[in-house]
């Protein structure tokens, strides 16, 4: 884990690069698309590496304990995970059973129901929503599991 030293430089080194990048973000899309030679000289080594961008998230979200939780549920060797896009783990997770809800143009939509035991000592609750994708939305319960 790091230390608060650590995830400040890290957070630092995150704004300074995407403020470059939001400089040539396209304003219609909100996309930016540059190629690593385009990245000017003083910023080049500075971005984020996969492994600092999730120690980072994992820290932040220890740290602040968010209301509201965006997550990858995954199932990996018969067990369930909820973490970052990174491929961070936000704790200990039990998925439910999946159900049926009538969706858009005769496609219904499976869902399962989402607990999350998190590392931050709060319990999360949601939904997976299974045919779209791999993600889930979850809100913080008002119960801690851990102090």
């Amino acid at each position: 884990m790091l230390t608060t030293e650590q995830a400040e430089t890290l957070r630092a080194r995150y704004e300074r690069f995407n403020a470059w990048v939001d400089t040539i973000r396209d304003k219609r899309s909100g996309w930016a698309s540059y190629h690593p030679d385009d990245v000017p000289a003083e910023l080049r080594g500075v971005a984020l590496s996969n492994e600092e961008t999730r120690e980072l998230e994992l820290f932040e979200f220890e740290r602040d304990a968010p209301e509201h939780l965006f997550c990858y549920v995954t199932r990996r060797d018969g067990a369930w995970q909820c973490g970052t896009f990174a491929g961070g783990s936000y704790g200990r997770v039990t998925v439910g059973y999946s159900y049926k809800v009538p969706g858009f143009y005769c496609r219904p939509s499976t869902r399962r129901s989402v607990t999350l035991h998190a590392i931050n000592g709060w319990i999360y609750a949601g939904t997976f929503y299974e045919s779209a994708g791999d993600y889930a939305r979850l809100r913080r319960t008002l119960k801690r599991w851990k102090d």
